[in-house]
């Protein structure tokens, strides 16, 4: 949701080489629809749990990750996001092995969302998703904090628009 159209595009082609441009656009189509809901009034604030490899791997190249960390930063800043970074001196985390996204919603329960190569599983489990939970809170505990999240991203940012990353 937090994803440019070149930073998307440039993964997409990264796992899936052989698709065609028309592929390609259908899949940018998608990821910009679920980004709508960050227009909504609502505001739906998301919180955010990034491995410091995210900001160091230049995907798609220089220019692209200045912008895209940029956006994520300004989306903080604008109180959408929630941003934590995890830095690499933490080592091992409970989110090491898998991409999480919880969600509570106020009229149903929890879910937790676990997603890898081609493969999502939405768990409903009470037991399931209170274990997500505890992963979560466990690797927010190592992370840095907001403010020094968004001193790391505009950091990295800035790196890449130089070409020091």
């Amino acid at each position: 949701m937090f994803q440019t159209e070149d930073y998307a595009s440039a993964l997409f082609r990264a796992y899936r080489p052989t698709y065609t441009a028309e592929e390609l656009d259908d899949f940018l189509v998608n990821r910009t629809k679920r980004r709508r809901i960050l227009d909504a009034p609502e505001q739906p604030v998301i919180w955010t749990l990034l491995d410091e490899s995210v900001l160091r791997r230049r995907v798609g190249g220089s220019q692209v990750m200045a912008v895209q960390l940029h956006k994520i930063a300004d989306m903080a800043e604008a109180g959408r996001l929630r941003l934590h970074v995890l830095p690499y001196g933490v080592g091992a985390h409970a989110l090491l092995q898998s991409y999480l996204t919880l969600m509570g919603f106020e009229d149903s329960a929890p879910v937790a969302y676990v997603e890898g190569f081609l493969t999502g599983n939405l768990m409903d489990d009470p037991a399931l998703v209170r274990a997500s939970q505890t992963a979560y809170a466990l690797a927010l505990s190592d992370a840095l904090s907001q403010q020094q999240s968004l001193v790391a991203v505009r950091a990295a940012a800035e790196d890449h628009a130089h070409g020091e990353q």
